[in-house]
């Protein structure tokens, strides 16, 4: 209901909104003046082909698919390592998959911070700033996921999983912002299109790691759980060459938009 009460479906249609602000956007590209009297035009079908057959769009897509694999992996699956791999209660895994949570949240408002002050130094371009942390996180988690191979203990094993998801967190300031960078007009097809394929990657994470395990001698040996790491940092290695080769901050919009179509 307050969403419905406050929501709006451009900026200068939200009734609350200063001219100040609506100037600020205009200068970061969000708003163009000339929009201002008419809706954003749907996507067509020809619209959307040319959509997916632009590479920059292919590095998100891959993005949020190596993204969401790690994402599903480590927090559906740590819990039966915990319980099974280490023989630790239930109880006591759920209490150590707290920090990971809390890591995530506390590292995801630094991760703004330490991005937007990159930008605006001047020091690194805005797509030097998106390769920068999605490398960071598709690298970081990968890598701390698979040291779990080697960890001995609740509490190692707790610290290295803390890491790896607070690492997570820097795909806010990279590919989950390369969204915006892309499409204003056609982000919602953009960002649903992107969240469909992330889905059938999360749809992939649990009948993976039941074969990985199965094919070990179950999830209570654990050296079955090394092919299941494996495949994270596997995942991640992709996600990182991928974005990294074909990311773009220009916005593709203009190439999209075809009156005569």
């Amino acid at each position: 209901a307050l969403w419905q009460a406050l929501a709006a479906s451009a900026p200068w249609q939200c009734r609350y909104v200063e001219e100040s602000e609506l100037k600020e956007l205009a200068a970061q590209g969000v708003v163009v003046e000339a929009e201002r009297g008419s809706s954003a035009a749907p996507a067509s079908s020809k619209c959307f082909f040319r959509m997916v057959c632009i590479p920059s769009v292919w590095a998100v897509f891959m993005g949020q698919i190596c993204f969401n694999y790690n994402r599903y992996l480590m927090y559906n699956w740590i819990v039966t390592y915990y319980t099974d791999g280490l023989q630790i209660p239930v109880a006591e895994a759920g209490a150590c998959m707290l920090w990971p949570n809390v890591m995530d949240a506390v590292f995801s408002f630094g991760v703004g911070v330490v991005a937007d002050g990159l930008a605006r130094s001047g020091k690194m371009s805005r797509l030097a700033v998106r390769r920068l942390f999605s490398t960071l996180g598709f690298l970081g988690t990968g890598v701390g996921v698979l040291m779990l191979v080697w960890a001995e203990g609740r509490v190692v094993v707790t610290v290295i999983v803390t890491v790896a998801s607070a690492m997570q967190a820097c795909h806010n300031a990279g590919f989950k912002s390369s969204y915006g960078d892309l499409s204003v007009r056609y982000a919602g097809v953009l960002r649903g299109t992107g969240n469909m394929l992330g889905t059938g990657s999360s749809f992939v994470v649990p009948l993976l790691a039941a074969a990985f395990l199965d094919a070990g001698g179950g999830s209570s040996v654990r050296a079955a759980w090394g092919a299941v790491f494996q495949s994270a940092l596997a995942c991640g290695i992709i996600g990182a060459l991928s974005f990294f080769a074909l990311a773009a901050t220009e916005s593709i919009d203009d190439r999209l938009c075809d009156p005569g179509a």
